[in-house]
């Protein structure tokens, strides 16, 4: 004999609460830690703020490709570099040459000239510069 379809599905919903229930439980028990720290990067108006450290904005009077920076890997540090782009959630462009390691890094309009001046002061960067716009005349 078998079971009629009321009393299946009834099972059914049972064991479906049950497990939900117990899923609820477990992830109660579970500790909860909120995040301390301040954020690794922020904006305040025209200043940059890396690890605390605060970095205003400086005019330039050269044309630039607006959003990106170049850097230079010092040698053997390439992969450390890389890190610190992800750690301060930045997008990049990696190239190897033989002449070095270098990235086109996307950075906030408006943000380029602190940008450069916060990655001279990282650790793994040889050299920052804006990505100049060149022609031929």
């Amino acid at each position: 004999m078998t079971a009629s379809p009321r009393r299946s599905n009834r099972f059914l919903l049972a064991a479906v609460c049950f497990a939900l229930a117990t899923y609820g439980c477990v992830l109660q028990s579970q500790p909860v830690t909120l995040p301390t720290e301040l954020p690794i990067v922020s904006y305040q108006g025209s200043v940059l703020l890396v690890d605390g450290n605060r970095y205003p904005h400086v005019p330039t009077e050269s044309s630039y490709v607006p959003g990106n920076v170049l850097l230079l890997a010092q040698p053997g540090k390439t992969e450390g570099l890389l890190a610190n782009l992800v750690r301060f959630g930045l997008k990049y462009d990696l190239h190897r040459a033989i002449a070095g390691d270098w990235c086109l890094v996307e950075v906030p309009v408006g943000f380029e000239t602190q940008w450069i001046t916060a990655f001279r002061a990282t650790r793994g960067v040889a050299s920052a510069h804006l990505n100049h716009r060149l022609s031929l005349s």
